[in-house]
């Protein structure tokens, strides 16, 4: 088994995906996980791509699931099982109360060309992609102050209309990474955030409403460790503490890993389990072969401490006379007046009164149309760096010949690469189509290699 939840609804019900294309729905038997016996779930139900039941050329490589607000099953994808050395990292919706033996996808979101590092044609690398995935509810991002890193402002639901009610957070194998995602109804999905775990590889995730945290599972190549996120008080999502293992849990190749709800809670503890992947497995027969289950408990009161950004300044009032520097929240969003204003509403002008704050998770400022930047002033805009070269307002970062200067990240001992929205002074070195251009004034704009251009090239 390669990944395991809890029905949100029913903590009685467990599903497990097995890792080549089927899913079983378990139900609690004198202290064991057993096959639900109803609506054709006995031996698990084979599930398939959208489009056809064909085992031969439509069965994904399933990995990981979670339980969506709507009740249907979200799983992710590695592959197509016909086409083993072919990433296919992709988030499939199933609806479980479906009736017989198999499950046809209802839904499909393709995210492969979200990682390019991992090459058609290599059955490793194709084999490194989404394990588990978690559905992480908007409630609890919004009230903990959640930066969308595609912004670099407070994650605003409202942004993504077409999106539901929360994010997916899809767990990367080969970097450990989670790759947070809304999904919107027609297939099109926009990337929020980019979570290190820590860990270096990440098998299972799951959002546990008791603790209001994720949980992000390595098997054996960590050790078999489970590691707790929380929202930082800059917004973005970090690892706040690591568990090992339970000392008779085998370090195996372990891709499972769910939470009982609260209400399972007895004498301080609930359950806690993990799966195999069908490797190992420590019951009668060989190494290779079945699927194991192992349970233990954990503590409900994990002892967590507080998490999120700070709470912000007083809601704006209309009926309120508000001087130049009072600071208002509206709309998920901080306001700071620029000047004396009453009844204006925040946001409602980029030239108005108010001026949106944001911050990055790094602490940068976060650039937004109607905030008053001075020349020096440093913001981030779309996961990139600018300088103001002299006051602006309402003018976007990463045009050419504007007030903005990219700041391209470069590592010591390096030459930046050439950016178009960056100024350059005489004698300033970049690399542009593999080779070293030197600026020989004042430029911006000007691609290097042209004639009797602003660049001269040196290497």
């Amino acid at each position: 088994m390669s990944g395991l939840a809890f029905d949100p609804s029913d903590p009685d019900v467990l599903y497990a995906v097995k890792n080549k294309s089927w899913v079983f729905r378990l139900v609690p038997q004198d202290g064991l996980w057993v096959p639900d016996t109803s609506n054709g779930w006995g031996a698990g139900k084979e599930i398939f791509f959208p489009g056809s039941d064909d085992p031969q050329t439509n069965q994904p490589d399933t990995e990981g699931l979670t339980v969506g607000p709507d009740g249907a099953l979200y799983v992710t994808t590695e592959r197509n099982n016909q086409k083993n050395d072919v990433p296919l990292n992709s988030v499939l919706r199933f609806d479980p109360t479906q009736t017989g033996t198999t499950l046809v996808a209802t839904d499909q979101w393709d995210l492969t060309s979200e990682f390019p590092e991992l090459h058609a044609g290599n059955k490793t690398e194709a084999n490194l992609g989404f394990e588990g995935v978690a559905f992480v509810p908007d409630s609890y991002l919004t009230a903990n102050g959640f930066v969308d890193e595609s912004t670099g402002t407070t994650y605003r639901p409202a942004d993504y209309p077409g999106h539901g009610s929360g994010l997916f957070f899809a767990g990367l194998e080969n970097d450990g990474k989670l790759y947070g995602y809304a999904l919107d109804a027609d297939h099109t999905y926009h990337r929020v955030a980019v979570v290190d775990t820590g860990m270096g590889h990440v098998m299972d995730v799951q959002f546990d409403a008791s603790t209001q945290r994720i949980w992000a599972l390595c098997d054996n190549t960590c050790g078999v460790a489970s590691t707790v996120l929380k929202v930082s008080t800059t917004g973005a999502i970090v690892p706040e503490v690591t568990y090992a293992k339970p000392a008779g849990l085998p370090v195996d190749n372990l891709e499972g890993f769910a939470v009982a709800p609260a209400s399972t809670c007895a004498d301080g503890t609930r359950e806690v389990l993990w799966s195999d992947d069908g490797i190992y497995g420590t019951g009668p027969g060989s190494a290779g072969e079945g699927h194991a289950l192992y349970s233990g408990r954990i503590s409900c009161d994990l002892g967590l401490g507080d998490q999120g950004v700070p709470p912000g300044p007083a809601a704006w009032d209309a009926t309120k006379v508000y001087d130049a520097g009072d600071r208002v929240s509206y709309d998920g969003a901080v306001f700071e007046a620029l000047w004396w204003t009453s009844g204006e509403k925040p946001g409602a002008s980029a030239t108005g009164a108010w001026a949106e704050i944001a911050t990055a998770a790094d602490g940068t400022a976060a650039w937004t149309a109607s905030r008053v930047f001075d020349a020096g002033d440093v913001v981030v805009y779309q996961g990139r760096t600018f300088k103001a070269q002299w006051w602006t307002r309402n003018q976007a970062p990463g045009g050419v010949g504007g007030p903005w200067s990219e700041i391209v990240a470069v590592a010591p001992g390096t030459v930046p690469a050439w950016s178009a929205a960056t100024v350059y002074v005489g004698g300033e070195r970049v690399t542009y189509g593999g080779h070293v251009y030197q600026a020989q004034w004042w430029t911006s704009g000007e691609q290097p290699g042209a004639p009797y251009g602003p660049w001269k090239l040196v290497d």
